[in-house]
C-alpha cells in the first residue's frame, strides 16, 4: 500500500482521499476506521477517519495514536498523510503529535492552505477569504471553535512539541534552500513546522521537500496539499470502471446538516433554479417528543407527491427566534446529525423511486447517513468540483450508490447545482 491518510472526520477523508483517486490511484475510505478493512490490500491509498474532530484532546489523541498503529503494523504504507481542517478545527496538535508518536516520525511539515477555496497562511496567519481565521465562521463552530488565527500560536496550546515557522519568501527561496531550512529547524529541536502558502505551486515545494528528507517527514495538511503530493507519483494504469451514475434510474437525494451561510445559499440556488424540491426542517424539532418521526412522516408524504421530481433535498434550518438559534448551535449537533441519518435511511428505503445518488453535505451528517445505511467502505472515484468528490459504496444493502460529499463551507454559490448537473 503506498500511502495512508488519517483524518479527523468523513468529509476531509474524502476530499482528501479524491485526490489520489482522480489520478488513478485505487482509493478505499474507510468512515469507520478499520471496521471496514475487507479487501483493502488491492488499494493503493486509504483514507482512515478517525471522526475525532470533536473529541476531547486526549480521548482524540489516543483513538488517533491507536488507530495510525494498528494500521501501520498491518498493512506498512509507504508515506502516512495527517490530513487537517482548512480552517484548523479539532484537535489539530495533538493529533499531530499522535501521529508522530505512533510512526515513530521525526518531524511534520504543516500546510494546511487550499488556494482553490481562498485558505491562505502568510507570516504564520491563516485566512479565509482574506479575513484572518479567528473573524470567520470557524470561530463559531458548535464543536470545536478556532479563536487564534496564527498557527504555530494555536498549536503550541495543543501539543508540547515544539513548533516553529517557515515565511513565504523561505517557501519560494529554492528547493535545496527550503531543504536547508527544514534540517535548520530540526537541528534547533522544532518537530512541528508551520509553512506559508498562498498557492498551488507554494504546496507544490513544500510538498517535494517533503518527499526528499530523510527520514521522510510527516505531511500534515488539507486536500490542498494533498493535491500537490498526489502529482509526485507515476501515475498508476487505470483500475477498472465503475458503473456511471448516468446510467442508473431514479432521484437524487440531498441530506444537509450544515448550518454554514455557504450551503444555506446553495440550497437557496437549487431553489431558484428549478431542479429539485428543498424540505427545510427546524432542527430543534427534531429533537422534542416524537419530533423525529413527526419530521418523517411529513417528509415521506412530499416524497410520494412528488414523484415527477429528480431532486429531493432535506435541510437542517436554524429555528427563528435568537435563543433557540444559540440552543441549535451549541447543545445537539451530534443529535441532529443522528435524526438526518434516520430520516435518510427512511426515504432510501419508502422513496416510490429508486434513489440514483446522495447528496451530503457537513461531516457528522455524512457520517450519520453511512451509520444508519450500513455502508463500512466506499470507493473514490472523482471530484465533481475541487474538494467535492463522489464516491460508490463497496459494501452492504447499498452496494453500488453513488454518494457526494461536501464540507459545510465548501463551495461557491452554484455548487449544489453543479453537482446536480453532474449527477443528471
Amino acid at each position: 500500500m503506498r500511502l495512508v491518510i488519517i483524518a479527523d472526520d468523513l468529509t476531509g477523508s474524502a476530499d482528501t482521499g479524491v485526490q489520489f483517486a482522480k489520478r488513478g490511484f485505487h482509493t478505499i475510505l474507510l468512515p469507520f476506521g478499520l471496521k471496514g478493512e475487507s479487501g483493502l490490500r488491492e488499494a493503493q491509498v486509504v483514507a482512515l477517519n478517525t471522526n475525532s474532530r470533536g473529541m476531547q484532546a486526549e480521548s482524540a489523541y489516543e483513538m488517533v495514536k491507536d488507530a495510525t498503529a494498528a494500521f501501520v503494523q498491518k498493512f506498512h504504507p509507504q508515506i502516512i498523510y495527517k490530513k487537517i481542517d482548512s480552517t484548523m478545527r479539532g484537535n489539530v496538535g495533538g493529533e499531530i503529535e499522535a501521529v508522530l508518536d505512533a510512526s515513530e516520525g521525526a518531524i511534520a511539515l504543516v500546510a494546511p492552505a487550499f488556494p482553490d477555496y481562498k485558505r491562505t497562511t502568510m507570516d504564520g496567519i491563516h485566512f479565509v477569504n482574506g479575513q484572518p481565521l479567528s473573524q470567520t465562521e470557524a470561530a463559531l463552530d458548535p464543536v470545536s471553535p478556532v479563536t487564534e488565527s496564527h498557527i504555530p500560536t494555536l498549536l503550541q496550546v495543543q501539543t508540547e512539541l515544539k513548533t516553529g515557522h517557515i515565511n513565504l519568501k523561505g517557501v519560494r527561496r529554492g528547493a535545496s534552500s527550503l531543504k536547508h531550512l527544514i534540517r535548520q529547524r530540526v537541528e534547533d529541536g522544532e518537530k512541528i513546522i508551520v509553512f506559508d502558502a498562498v498557492t498551488d505551486d507554494d504546496l507544490s515545494r513544500i510538498a517535494a521537500a517533503g518527499m526528499s528528507i530523510t527520514p521522510r517527514s510527516l505531511m500534515v495538511g488539507s486536500a490542498g496539499l494533498a493535491d500537490q503530493l498526489s502529482m509526485m507519483f507515476e501515475r498508476p494504469v487505470p483500475p477498472e470502471s465503475y458503473i456511471a451514475v448516468r446510467d442508473r434510474e431514479g432521484i437524487i437525494v440531498i441530506i444537509s446538516g450544515s448550518l454554514s451561510t455557504v450551503t444555506s445559499g446553495q440550497l437557496d440556488e437549487v431553489r431558484r433554479s428549478g431542479k429539485g424540491e428543498i424540505i427545510p426542517v427546524q432542527v430543534h424539532k427534531l429533537l422534542e417528543d416524537g419530533g423525529l418521526e413527526r419530521e418523517k412522516q411529513a417528509v415521506l408524504e412530499i416524497v410520494s407527491a412528488a414523484e415527477a421530481s429528480k431532486v429531493l433535498g432535506i435541510q437542517s434550518v436554524k429555528p427563528s427566534c435568537p435563543d433557540m438559534q444559540n440552543e441549535a448551535r451549541h447543545a445537539v449537533p451530534l443529535q441532529v446529525a443522528d435524526c438526518l441519518g434516520r430520516l435518510a435511511l427512511q426515504i432510501v428505503r419508502e422513496c416510490p423511486q429508486p434513489v440514483r445518488a446522495l447528496i451530503l453535505t457537513g461531516g457528522d451528517t455524512a457520517l450519520s447517513v453511512f451509520r444508519h445505511l450500513g455502508i463500512s467502505q466506499v470507493r473514490l472515484i472523482d471530484e465533481i468540483l475541487p474538494g467535492i468528490p463522489y464516491s460508490q459504496v463497496v459494501d452492504g444493502e447499498f452496494a453500488g450508490l453513488t454518494v457526494v460529499t461536501k464540507a459545510g463551507a465548501f463551495g461557491n454559490e452554484k455548487a449544489l447545482v453543479s453537482c446536480i448537473d453532474f449527477l443528471m
